[in-house]
């Protein structure tokens, strides 16, 4: 079986909208919901699948075993390679085994290639193959008794060209079998005439019942929201259809409950039942002591995102969960537990500006090391949008007041140095006992120290990005740029670049782009300092400067109009994904440098992306300071951005293996990341109104609607309005 996943980045909430009747709009439950999985006992189903195996779908569960399909991954290098299975046994490689297994025992009972494989209730076997290469490419359907008979062999008619050859999963049904493609469904009769096909965008959940798929249609351009509908396969019409806006959250995988009638949705940290379209938690999958099994969490928070939950199977009172991993997929059992769950003893009230599904993942693994604590969300909006203005209202009135005192509180939308004077945040290094912010060996203690406002440390940063350009160190310029780096200016930079030829630009892409270079060059130095009390007023002469260079660059061919990705001045995350996402390929000869300053200094910034400060009135500070520690180490795992030093070794196996490149070869460019990470000194602050009002007048005085001054004092006068408001 093979199946596309779709991820989701970088986002905030998952809700419901639209059913076939009209238009609805679903809130999901409180993650604090008492449908917890604890409520549940869990094994691990141990089987003696052979090494260099792995299951890649249950076809049948029977009560003395399973009956399973595996793929070999011993041979990488073969396993797209398509055989004759006619062949001598010595000339073909054997890229899927049927099993039967169950606690004691395995039986091999089918060898062979497949693209898919199917049984039904009297075990007899349907294995769709692909036979031939290019315009001679066939797709042959190979029926086996239940003694592994040879009892039938069709041809299918070949799928629409937008269907993709790429086999998801084959369905059976009484006289009817459904192929499904990433791009389209296709039915046949058992004998192997077509009777009904249909395109879609792109197909990549599915489930069935007697008489119905269940799938969902992610689409291909732009765009967040699943189709998720119900196809009559004997009737050949959709019988409802619902839209699922995926900010955060990510469908995994679909299963109906023949027991209760019901469709479920595997998110990923989610049992939802489905009701047409609306949604029910049935149990949190990380609330409970094995959570991170289930979620893949032992890795990472953020990559329990890219779990593949292959298939989720249910007996009358119970279910089975199959996942992927990299060998010997595990699969585990629940069924309704009769032990009480204990109640912890003191909790950690966090309030957060609208549902994190990443942090309540750390959280569940957080109780899982400190039973007695249990942490507490409130969020601000369980869905939508958060309004900046709005939130900070309500932290007003809430916070300021007394009325409610959140152990944690984020500081992002939120104007924290006012929060500060009045004395709201507590001083962390007074929480800092035992001095582990200072332990340079765990810490990037200069993205710590970075953070300090007059010597004293409010918040924690979890996550960090920063500007840098990507350069190719084979150019003739690149030894001069990494020398200059360390203290060059903009104005060094744009008298550099007049002796270039357009070839000869050493950078990847256009380094500079639209808001991106507007936000490093202009606002970061320019307008931050003006919120943390650098400054008192603006320097209108400095930002004419930063006006009359960036008029400069777009002359000279550095800087591009539009922030489209792949030409954006890459900030630190940015870095990773153009790379892994396969927009620019990543040379041996690519390096990390830092980006110029306005004035030479020695400042070198970034820009908090995640953070949480303690409010000074909590009830439990040590317990809650316990925790943000906790929360910055599990961010660290596989991700350059976190302040925690990540294992070096295990970031370079991530990016090599995202790339299928050797590790050799990306070595270079992650450490000069990391080089270029361990040289920041100062947070900037970045408040997304102000943003707004910088862009907008920036935008003006590119389009030639006003001069550099008049846009230098609109913006000194609108920024200074807006915080003294």
């Amino acid at each position: 079986m093979k199946k596309h996943i779709f991820i989701i980045l970088f986002a905030m909430v998952l809700f419901l909208i639209s059913g076939c009747n009209g238009t609805s709009k679903e809130t999901l439950p409180n993650s604090q919901s008492n449908n917890s999985i604890k409520k549940f006992t869990e094994i691990q189903l141990k089987n003696k699948i052979p090494e260099g195996y792995a299951i890649t779908k249950v076809l049948k569960e029977t009560p003395d075993g399973l009956y399973v399909l595996c793929l070999n991954f011993s041979k990488p290098d073969e396993q797209h390679t398509h055989k004759d299975e006619t062949q001598h046994k010595d000339e073909v490689y054997n890229q899927n085994r049927i099993f039967f297994i169950n606690q004691d025992i395995n039986k091999s009972i089918w060898t062979g290639n497949c693209e898919a494989a199917a049984m039904d209730s009297n075990n007899q076997l349907y294995i769709l193959s692909e036979v031939g290469n290019g315009s001679s490419k066939k797709f042959v359907l190979n029926k086996y008794d239940d003694k592994l008979n040879l009892s039938g062999k069709w041809t299918l008619k070949s799928p629409p060209k937008e269907h993709s050859i790429l086999v998801n999963d084959i369905i059976l049904y009484n006289d009817r079998i459904a192929v499904i493609r990433t791009g389209g469904v296709q039915i046949f009769d058992l004998y192997g005439k077509v009777l009904w096909e249909k395109s879609y965008k792109s197909i990549n959940n599915y489930a069935s019942d007697n008489q119905n798929l269940y799938l969902t249609e992610f689409p291909v351009y732009g765009g967040d929201t699943n189709r998720l509908f119900k196809l009559n396969v004997f009737g050949f019409r959709e019988e409802w259809s619902a839209n699922i806006q995926l900010i955060q959250d990510q469908i995994k995988n679909l299963s109906y409950n023949k027991y209760d009638s019901k469709l479920y949705l595997i998110l990923n940290n989610r049992l939802m039942s489905c009701d047409k379209g609306k949604l029910s938690e049935v149990c949190n999958f990380l609330d409970f002591k094995s959570g991170k099994l289930v979620s893949n969490a032992a890795v990472s928070n953020d990559e329990a995102r890219f779990t593949n939950y292959l298939q989720l199977m249910f007996n009358n009172n119970s279910f089975t969960l199959l996942l992927y991993a990299i060998e010997n997929n595990p699969m585990f059992s629940y069924s309704p537990s009769n032990q009480a769950v204990k109640s912890p003893s003191t909790s950690v009230n966090l309030l957060l500006p609208t549902h994190n599904n990443t942090l309540e993942m750390t959280a569940a693994r957080f109780e899982e090391k400190n039973p007695d604590t249990k942490i507490n969300f409130t969020y601000y909006k369980e869905t939508g949008d958060v309004s900046q203005p709005d939130f900070i209202q309500f932290m007003n009135l809430k916070v300021l007041s007394g009325e409610q005192n959140w152990d944690i509180v984020p500081i992002i939308y939120l104007p924290y140095w006012q929060y500060i004077q009045k004395g709201i945040l507590a001083d962390l290094d007074s929480l800092d006992k035992k001095h582990d912010l200072s332990n340079s060996a765990v810490y990037y203690t200069n993205l710590i120290d970075g953070c300090r406002i007059d010597k004293k440390l409010y918040y924690l940063p979890i996550c960090i990005t920063f500007p840098t350009f990507i350069i190719d160190i084979m150019n003739k310029e690149a030894d001069s740029f990494i020398r200059d780096s360390k203290t060059w200016t903009w104005t060094e930079l744009e008298k550099n670049i007049a002796s270039w030829k357009k070839e000869s630009k050493p950078f990847k892409k256009n380094p500079l782009a639209g808001a991106s270079v507007i936000s490093v060059m202009i606002y970061q130095p320019y307008i931050s300092g003006f919120f943390t009390g650098e400054k008192k007023e603006q320097d209108v002469k400095l930002f004419e400067e930063c006006m009359t260079l960036l008029s400069s660059f777009e002359k000279k061919g550095l800087y591009a109009d539009k922030d489209q990705v792949g030409v954006l001045m890459p900030s630190m995350d940015t870095n990773w994904s153009i790379f892994s996402n396969g927009i620019i390929p990543l040379s041996e000869n690519d390096r990390v440098i830092s980006v110029p300053t306005l004035n030479g200094s020695n400042r070198r910034s970034f820009t908090i992306q995640e953070a949480y400060a303690i409010n000074s009135q909590s009830s439990n500070p040590t317990l809650a300071f316990d925790f943000l520690k906790f929360l910055a180490k599990d961010s660290s795992m596989s991700h350059p951005e976190a302040i925690c030093r990540s294992d070096r070794e295990y970031i370079i196996n991530n990016l090599a293996n995202q790339l299928q490149a050797s590790s050799e070869k990306v070595i270079p460019f992650v450490d000069s990341l990391l080089a270029a990470k361990s040289s920041l000194n100062h947070a900037d602050y970045f408040d997304p109104q102000v943003g707004r009002i910088v862009f907008e007048i920036v935008d003006q005085f590119r389009k030639g609607l006003i001069s550099k001054e008049e846009a230098a004092r609109d913006i000194s006068k609108r920024v200074w309005l807006y915080a003294n408001e």
